[in-house]
């Protein structure tokens, strides 16, 4: 409950701002453009079959050449530019999400497919080179003084490159100090967390699940109490976070690297031994204890070995006296 309502709080704070400041109960104006983005990558509007205001969404090259999902929002020839409005109002927004969930709908497979591809792209023991060769590179050391956009890129509402740049203090070129930076260029070509290993991690945080669901004296699934241990929770957070930006926009190295503390400590929590004041609990809950057993078994067995003992040394009919461990059998008499 904790958790959730820290999440949940500045969460609700940045949703009465936006109503304040856009007019809706929104986190943003362009949910519908990439979700729309999502699916054009599988697309076929003669299965779709959407309505006439919604048909410039449909993209125009076969499925087999089409690039990768973000791709479509940005490059030049954009079906966004084949539906009037700004690429990021509120209602082109709300036509490119109802295309999307049309697509969706209409073909669920193919969509499935795609998630499913960009996902194991988490895995990669390379980094994958996506959405772009271009774009990878952005996040390498070795092209940090490159320019990737030209001064004059036209950004809309007749402003450029550099005129932001002029807006935020002017333009600024990020500096190359060797041999320091020599000393990063080498330490990233070599040591980075393998996309791989990070799949390794999530098998152990759901093998520590596993582990608990099978403990708890047999309940498993049925029993409440611990239900799939400590990692079951961040194993959880930690799929979400890897599952829904493919499910609504694509993959991203910088949507998973928020995601890799979870993980990590999902799997760590696959090791931990369960608390001893939890298992006396569970015990406590069905009414008897360890020791409570241990001394309802001792004096069971007692109990049989007099009863044994009697017969063996000729007393009549080895009975026993109550108190001594068993019931005296029906009609018969204390002293008999």
């Amino acid at each position: 409950m904790a958790t959730g309502a820290a999440g949940a709080i500045p969460l609700a704070g940045y949703l009465l701002w936006f109503h304040g400041f856009y007019g809706q109960f929104a986190f943003t104006n362009s949910d519908g453009i990439y979700l729309w983005s999502r699916t054009a990558t599988f697309a076929n509007c003669a299965i779709i079959r959407p309505p006439a205001d919604e048909v410039g969404f449909c993209p125009r090259q076969p499925v087999a050449q089409r690039p990768s999902a973000s791709t479509f929002i940005w490059e030049p020839s954009s079906p966004l530019k084949n539906v009037p409005g700004k690429k990021f109002s509120v209602a082109k927004n709300a036509l490119a999400q109802d295309f999307a969930i049309r697509a969706i709908t209409a073909q669920p497979g193919a969509y499935l497919g795609d998630v499913l591809h960009d996902v194991s792209l988490t895995f990669y023991w390379n980094n994958p080179e996506h959405p772009s060769v271009m774009m990878s590179h952005r996040y390498q050391f070795s092209y940090a003084a490159k320019h990737w956009i030209s001064p004059t890129f036209a950004l809309g509402h007749g402003q450029t490159v550099a005129s932001d740049q002029l807006h935020y203090g002017g333009a600024t070129t990020t500096q190359v100090i060797e041999p320091f930076a020599g000393w990063m260029r080498g330490y990233q070509r070599f040591i980075y967390l393998r996309g791989t290993l990070l799949g390794v991690l999530l098998l152990i945080g759901l093998g520590g699940i596993a582990r608990a669901w099978r403990g708890g004296g047999g309940a498993g699934f049925r029993r409440l109490a611990g239900w799939g241990g400590p990692g079951l929770y961040p194993w959880v957070a930690s799929v979400t976070l890897l599952l829904v930006p493919v499910m609504t926009a694509d993959f991203a190295e910088r949507y998973v690297l928020i995601g890799v503390p979870v993980i990590c400590l999902a799997a760590a929590l696959a090791f931990a031994r369960p608390d001893p004041a939890s298992v006396t609990g569970s015990a406590a809950a069905t009414g008897t204890t360890g020791a409570d057993a241990a001394t309802s078994s001792t004096g069971t067995d007692a109990a049989t070995e007099t009863v044994v003992a009697a017969g063996r040394n000729g007393e009549p009919g080895g009975a026993v006296q109550p108190g001594a461990g068993a019931r005296p059998s029906a009609g018969a008499h204390p002293g008999t």
